[in-house]
C-alpha cells in the first residue's frame, strides 16, 4: 500500500512519507518525528497489523524477499519477515503460478538486414526486457535506428513506444541491446512486439515476447523469484483493472 501523507512542521517545511521511504527538506525539529510516530505512522502502517487494504502488498513484499534470497542480499532482514497470518493468507497462490510461452519472430519482412540474436528478462533493481540484435547486412547509419515497441497495457489499451539508437548499447561485435523498462507490474504477462526501423523503414522482422515466458525451465531460488514476481503481477492486474 503506497500512501502519501503531506504535513508541515513548525516552520512550514514540507515533509512527505511514502511507505518504506522518507524524505524531508531542511528539518531540524524533533517535534515532527514525535508527531509522525504518534499519529501518522499507525495510519500509514495499518496494513502491518490488520488486513491489508491493498492485497498486492503481501505479494509485493514476498517478491522483494525472493529477490533478496536470489541475490543473497540482506537475507537476515527479509522484506516479508514480519508478515502476519492475515497477510500470509494472500500468498497461497504462488505454487499455482504458471508461465507463458510467447517467443517468436514473425515472417513479416523478407531478407531483413538486421536479425534478432536474443531476448531476456532483467531482474535487477528494475524489471526490464532486453532485446539483442545483430547489425547483419545493414549499411545505414546506426543513429537512424529506432525500436518500435507495442503492447496492450494493464487496461487493455494498445500502447506504442519508440526507443532511439542512443538508448541502445553494444554487446560484442555487431551486436546491440535495446532495453525496455517501462512495463508496469500489472503488464508483465502482456505480449510485447518489437521491430527495428531505420527512420520510417522497417529493417528487422517483428519479435514477439512475453515477460512471463522467462520463468520456464528455471530452478531453485530463481524459480521462486519468478513465481513470486508473476503472482504479484497477476494480483496487481486484478486489483487495478
Amino acid at each position: 500500500m503506497d500512501k502519501l501523507a503531506v504535513i508541515y512542521n513548525i516552520s512550514f517545511t514540507a515533509f512527505y512519507k511514502v511507505t518504506g521511504k522518507t524524505a524531508c527538506c531542511n528539518s531540524s525539529f524533533n517535534l515532527f518525528t514525535k508527531f509522525f510516530d504518534l499519529y501518522f505512522a499507525p495510519v500509514l502502517y495499518k496494513e502491518l497489523r490488520e488486513e491489508p487494504q491493498d492485497p498486492n502488498a503481501p505479494r509485493r513484499r514476498r517478491r522483494k524477499s525472493k529477490a533478496q534470497i536470489f541475490k543473497n542480499y540482506r537475507t537476515d532482514a527479509l522484506a516479508d519477515g514480519n508478515m502476519t497470518e492475515t497477510h500470509k493468507a494472500y500468498l497461497s497462490d504462488m505454487e499455482a503460478v504458471t508461465f507463458g510461452n510467447t517467443n517468436r519472430v514473425l515472417n513479416d519482412l523478407d531478407n531483413a538486414p538486421i536479425t534478432w540474436a536474443g531476448k531476456s528478462l532483467n531482474l535487477e533493481s528494475k524489471v526490464a526486457l532486453k532485446f539483442v540484435f545483430n547489425i547483419g547486412s545493414f549499411t545505414g547509419k546506426l543513429s537512424d535506428l529506432r525500436l518500435r515497441v507495442s503492447y496492450l497495457d494493464a487496461y487493455g489499451n494498445e500502447k506504442t513506444e519508440i526507443l532511439t539508437e542512443s538508448q541502445a548499447y553494444g554487446q560484442g561485435t555487431g551486436a546491440y541491446v535495446f532495453t525496455v523498462d517501462t512495463l508496469l507490474a500489472a503488464e508483465l504477462r502482456t505480449v510485447v512486439s518489437v521491430q527495428i526501423y531505420a527512420g520510417q523503414t522497417p529493417v528487422s522482422a517483428t519479435l514477439q515476447y512475453s515477460p512471463d515466458t522467462y520463468g520456464n525451465n528455471k530452478t531453485g531460488t530463481l524459480l521462486d523469484l519468478c513465481k513470486a514476481l508473476f503472482a504479484y503481477s497477476d494480483s496487481a492486474k486484478a486489483f487495478f483493472a
